[in-house]
């Protein structure tokens, strides 16, 4: 079953209208539908098109024409003068949305491996991009393509996949279409053999009590109710955007569970229903396949009106020549010989088959061993032509020939399946591999971008506070020299105060080299965070001091936690250094915790300069912009936070920030409460 993509026309209905509305049809040219042949309609696309001067006026009226178009060969033409032009003009997403429209295509017309080819470049290019929309549309689009080659299992992953990105997003076309055509593949993994086109044992000769076992059974039930909400789902969220080729598309389906379960006339009352929807709302791609249903639903083995299945199927094989959908020709004439052969008009019946065989020859031309068996029955067939005079031989030779066209059918089926497993199985490897080549290509620009950063801070970061040593040794050099006792003891301390910040540094660079090369041990024990709190405090009181900054605790002295204590220690060590360095004198820093259920919330607050929310939004990142000084004008590297990042990840908890400029900061984190020992 084919999804529907063509738009609504409501000005004229092509079917009914005389002259004057050819004429409309002819002066609002890119509002309607093409239904000219597809030679025809090409020459005059094409005159169309070149009128255009500027290349990317010519690609974006092709899209509008692929838009207003369901002319499988138009189509096909169309999507590769768009990838064309869109590659010579450098517009990936126009190619990648081009790409799509043409694996669609193939699709259509029954080129299933072409059309998969064709989606999975697209959506590799929408990954490039960084288009998700454009990602998880492909994805549908692929999931058609699985279901029409029958790997349904395939076909619902990666329907699946895109359903749940557009539930997110709450786009009610595209969850439509893609209800739409979960509803197709479970209706065929319901009624239709694995292996081949074959319908299941099941349904071959219903009878009345054939829907029945659908509320018997459990399994089938759970089969009828998904079908059921799928259909109802899509047919809920068409109707919401008067998306009308959906519900006609959904409502085919629907009207063919009734075919299946031998509801006949029910069958038949749903689709004269999408007759008048297809009438009243000019989209008529799925006619075909109307009457194709109603053909086979009116020969003996259902209804038994063979008349009445002849003129069904003489009406798909028409509007199948309109539209140049070759597979509703072959269906509409495989119907059709039957009918004819029920009424006794076998003359009429072989050339039915004859037109079957051309059709049949068309899907399998690129296959050398189902030509030759085509061959071989044209052959045969011819043989025994002059034998049709004969009203005594009418039936065998329809008998023949049916029995060639199911055997030929039958090998055609076998190698299409042979070879589109194949190339399933080739398609999956290579898109696991593409997937697997994306993600090692990002993690090295990360790994890159970590290790420009490292050699960064050790070139600048490090060189000051050496040079600083450098310099005041030698002035220390000559106070010694010259006996200046009260100078050596400035220097001296300036001297170990540049050495305590690289080593510092030198000690956080380290922490973090080893946690991103994994060779970090961790011994989580149970800590009182009280007085590791106290501990921190301590050491950094007299900072705090010669700020004038008030650093103060509120923690229980109860508060146990279960980590690792030198991870700890670095962390508060960083965040309450940084919580100094960027408070201004006279101002407040504080530490407070607060037992959860499963968890310690802890907070380092400040009322110092803080951050507008787009440097909040980076400070974790190793690649943003550092060099932010303190109040004080101490020196800021940016790697501190960075490190206590991966410290409190490895410990099992999670860290964020909240600031405002000139109001100050307050950095969140949490830990895993004390271990229990049940013993």
């Amino acid at each position: 079953m084919r999804e529907s993509v063509s738009i609504s026309t409501k000005n004229c209905n092509p079917k009914t209208a005389g002259l004057a509305c050819s004429a409309i049809f002819i002066i609002l040219f890119l509002l309607q539908p093409l239904k000219a042949t597809a030679k025809q309609s090409l020459d005059s696309l094409d005159t169309y098109i070149y009128q255009e001067k500027s290349s990317e006026k010519r690609l974006e009226l092709i899209f509008k024409l692929l838009d207003k178009n369901y002319n499988t060969a138009i189509i096909l033409q169309l999507s590769e003068k768009a990838i064309q032009l869109s590659d010579s003009l450098r517009n990936r997403e126009k190619k990648a949305l081009a790409l799509e429209r043409s694996g669609m295509a193939y699709n259509a017309y029954g080129d299933h491996f072409k059309a998969s080819e064709r989606l999975n470049e697209s959506l590799e290019m929408y990954q490039s991009l960084g288009n998700l929309d454009g990602v998880n549309a492909a994805k549908r689009s692929l999931g058609e393509t699985y279901r029409a080659a029958r790997n349904y299992p395939l076909a619902m992953k990666s329907l699946q996949e895109s359903l749940d990105y557009f539930l997110e997003k709450k786009d009610s076309v595209m969850l439509a279409r893609i209800y739409n055509r979960m509803a197709a593949t479970l209706f065929e993994i319901i009624f239709l053999e694995t292996e081949g086109v074959e319908v299941k044992k099941e349904f071959r000769e219903p009878d009345s009590k054939t829907s029945l076992m659908f509320d018997k059974d459990p399994a089938w039930k759970q089969y009828k109710d998904s079908l059921m909400n799928y259909i109802h789902l899509a047919n809920e969220l068409a109707i919401s955007k008067q998306r009308y080729d959906l519900v006609i598309s959904t409502e085919i389906i629907h009207a063919a569970y009734f075919t299946y379960t031998a509801q006949y006339e029910e069958a038949v009352r749903r689709f004269q229903g999408i007759i008048e929807i297809i009438e009243d709302s000019g989209l008529y791609e799925d006619l075909p396949l109307v009457f194709y249903n109603l053909a086979m639903l009116h020969l003996p083995n259902y209804l038994n009106q063979p008349e009445t299945s002849m003129e069904f199927a003489k009406m798909a094989i028409e509007e199948s020549r309109n539209l140049d959908i070759k597979a509703y020709e072959y269906m509409g004439f495989n119907v059709l010989h039957q009918a004819y052969a029920a009424q006794g008009e076998y003359q009429n019946a072989y050339e039915s088959v004859l037109e079957v065989l051309e059709n049949l020859k068309i899907f399998t031309a690129d296959e050398l061993e189902i030509k030759l068996k085509t061959q071989e029955i044209e052959y045969k067939l011819a043989q025994n032509e002059i034998e049709l005079r004969s009203r005594r031989n009418q039936l065998w030779i329809v008998w023949i020939a049916t029995f060639l066209i199911v055997l030929s059918f039958s090998g055609f089926t076998y190698i299409l399946n042979r070879r589109n497993k194949k190339k399933q199985a080739l398609m999956e490897e290579l898109n696991r591999k593409n997937l697997m080549i994306s993600e090692q290509n990002q993690e090295l620009e990360k790994i890159n971008a970590e290790k420009d950063k490292f050699f960064g801070i050790i070139a600048h970061d490090l060189r000051g506070p050496f040079a600083t040593i450098i310099g005041f040794s030698k002035i220390l050099e000559d106070e010694v020299q010259n006996q200046n006792y009260a100078e050596i003891g400035k220097t001296s301390k300036l001297i170990s105060e540049s050495a305590e910040k690289a080593m510092n540094l030198l000690t956080n660079l380290m922490h973090w080299t080893l946690s991103k090369t994994k060779r970090l041990d961790y011994y989580p024990e149970t800590i009182n965070l009280n007085q590791l709190v106290r501990e921190n405090i301590s050491l950094l009181s007299e900072t705090a001091k010669q700020k004038r900054i008030d650093l103060q605790q509120d923690i229980l002295e109860n508060i146990q936690v279960f980590t690792d204590r030198n991870m700890l220690n670095t962390v508060f060590r960083n965040l309450i250094s940084n919580a100094l360095k960027f408070t201004r004198p006279g101002g407040a820093v504080s530490v407070m915790a607060v037992e959860r259920t499963n968890d310690v919330l802890i907070l380092v607050k400040d009322n110092g300069i803080g951050m507008d929310s787009k440097e909040a939004a980076t400070i974790f990142n190793l690649d943003r912009k550092t060099g932010r000084k303190g109040t004080g004008g101490e020196p800021s590297t940016g790697l501190g936070l960075i490190l206590c990042k991966e410290f409190i990840e490895l410990m099992g908890g999670k860290i964020w920030i909240e600031s405002q400029e000139e109001k100050g900061t307050i950095v969140y984190f949490s830990l895993p409460l004390e271990k229990i020992n049940f013993s």
